[in-house]
């Protein structure tokens, strides 16, 4: 951009000088008389001596203001060289503004108003001193772009901490959900359970029934023996009943367990509902937040790579500047 920038600058400024020559050229009266005087003849040349001068150090100073041409281009102009001159002056000021926006720091006032064509410092220092400042403006920049880039990757590595943690609370509900299904499952596997455990106790309660039948009828043969077993039937019987007490006491909290696990599985329908929609909201703006990121971290390593390179034109701009102001002043002093 600087190279474009002194390019045009010096395209504008030898257009203006040509402009300058070509009135000059006008001005000049023919001498044909050959008997010129002498001090007239070596005022001529001092005269042309310091026009070649102003150009050069129009040519040289092309990052400073145009106040010297405004004050040497005061001679009688033609109309079409008065439209070309003012649209050369319109690309000055654009240049101008355009260099004022790169951020070059610019003198104060009172120092432009003290700072004239006589005493202004020579090209080749002021050319010096903008290329320390650029640098130290350059590095700035640079640094601040590279502490952007840090704080964006901090950032970044908060968001991922921050997504490991909700995808661990993610797995944690996950697992307590398929607890609740796997209780629910087996819920439903206990009272087929239960049942056939009453079925199993009546049927042995028939049997011991039918057995004290046969001893009470055979009680006249073996008294002491049925005797026993009606005391081992008797036993049997009582524990049969404490089983079935304990058989129907389960089959009430069973079926209490029944009617409060509808509404709680509605409820963990709801919850699943709700999770799976935190999940999803999660997943989004992970994604989103990862784009953004992704997004931001090109645009700051394309800020970088272009500083690189403005840096690099600008290293080979001063010596290609150089040669051009060498060429040019060699070719007015010829």
């Amino acid at each position: 951009m600087a190279l474009r920038y002194s390019e045009e600058c010096e395209e504008a400024y030898s257009e203006l000088l040509s402009l300058y020559e070509a009135k000059r050229q006008q001005n000049i009266p023919l001498q044909t008389d050959s008997a010129e005087p002498v001090g007239d003849r070596q005022q001529t040349d001092n005269t042309s001596a310091q026009l070649g001068k102003m150009g050069t150090e129009e040519l040289s100073t092309s990052f400073s203001t145009a106040g010297v041409t405004e004050d040497t281009l005061s001679l009688t102009r033609t109309p079409e060289k008065t439209d070309r001159e003012a649209a050369l002056r319109q690309q000055i000021k654009r240049l101008q503004k355009i260099r004022a926006d790169i951020c070059v720091p610019k003198p104060d006032p009172g120092v432009e108003s003290k700072l004239s064509p006589e005493n202004a410092p020579p090209a080749g220092t002021r050319w010096g001193q903008v290329q320390k400042e650029k640098p130290a403006d350059k590095r700035k920049e640079k640094a601040a772009v590279f502490h952007e880039l840090i704080s964006v990757r901090e950032e970044m590595s908060d968001m991922r901490a921050l997504i490991r943690l909700k995808e661990k609370e993610l797995r944690c509900l996950e697992w307590s959900l398929m607890g609740q299904k796997a209780q629910e499952a087996a819920g439903v596997f206990i009272p087929e359970r239960l049942r056939e455990e009453v079925e199993h106790q009546r049927n042995e309660q028939q049997r011991f029934c039918e057995a004290a039948a046969k001893a009470g009828c055979d009680g006249d043969v073996a008294s002491p023996l049925t005797r026993s077993i009606l005391k081992e039937l008797q036993a049997v019987l009582q524990r049969e009943q404490a089983l079935k007490k304990r058989l129907g006491m389960a089959q009430d909290s069973l079926s209490t367990a029944l009617t409060d696990s509808a509404p709680s599985r509605k409820d963990n329908a709801e919850q699943i509902a709700r999770l799976t929609q935190a999940h999803s909201k999660a997943l989004s703006s992970y994604r989103q937040i990862r784009r953004k990121y992704r997004e931001q971290v090109w645009r700051l390593e394309q800020k970088v790579a272009a500083m690189m390179e403005s840096q690099h034109n600008q290293s080979q701009a001063p010596k290609s500047a150089d040669e051009e102001l060498e060429w040019r002043r060699e070719e007015t002093i010829l």
